[in-house]
């Protein structure tokens, strides 16, 4: 995504179908050129999704230009029968 005068960005992770036991993997990536990539969270830690139901994840205050809402999301178990789905929205600066 590229949205070089964005505020705030709002990811929802939907996930149903997950047993005891899966956890869903993932990150959101920020880059001032589009080709040094970093993740936003302040932690530099991966989000990790160990419930069915909805996550809300919001980077507030500025965003870089280009984003990768949702960058390496895997579920370990290869045979899960998990459904992911995924909302975005960005506040632009007025």
């Amino acid at each position: 995504i590229y949205c070089p005068f964005c505020r705030d960005l709002f990811i929802q992770v939907d996930i149903a179908g997950m047993t005891s036991g899966e956890s869903v993997t993932g990150r959101v990536e920020g880059s001032l050129d589009g080709v040094g990539w970093d993740n936003l969270a302040a932690d530099q830690l991966d989000t990790v999704i160990s419930e069915n139901g909805s996550t809300l994840a919001s980077y507030t205050g500025a965003v870089p230009p280009y984003i990768r809402a949702i960058r390496n999301l895997t579920v370990p178990d290869v045979n899960s029968k998990a459904t992911i789905a995924l909302k975005f929205h960005i506040a632009i600066m007025a």
